[in-house]
């Protein structure tokens, strides 16, 4: 939260289990000041996820492993040219 304050990023890739503080709770921080496109990024698929993380602020959603694919369709999405 304090780096996307204090820098600028073209997308962060937010993954939703972190130690301190969890992609949710970070992505609502995160909003409080910024539009920059938010990824979830998760080995959690249930169904609901992805609906869930886009309801707190999240742009989109990619689940692990990585579908190279997917991630690239995702930075030139997202992605600053």
């Amino acid at each position: 939260v304090n780096l996307a304050k204090q820098n600028r990023y073209d997308l962060i890739l937010m993954d939703i289990n972190m130690p301190i503080m969890n992609g949710i709770e970070a992505t609502e921080k995160i909003r409080e000041f910024s539009n920059i496109p938010i990824i979830a990024l998760t080995a959690s698929a249930l169904d609901g996820d992805k609906e869930k993380f886009l309801e707190v602020g999240m742009n989109d959603y990619l689940s692990k492993p990585l579908d190279i694919q997917k991630l690239k369709h995702i930075l030139e999405k997202y992605g600053k040219k």
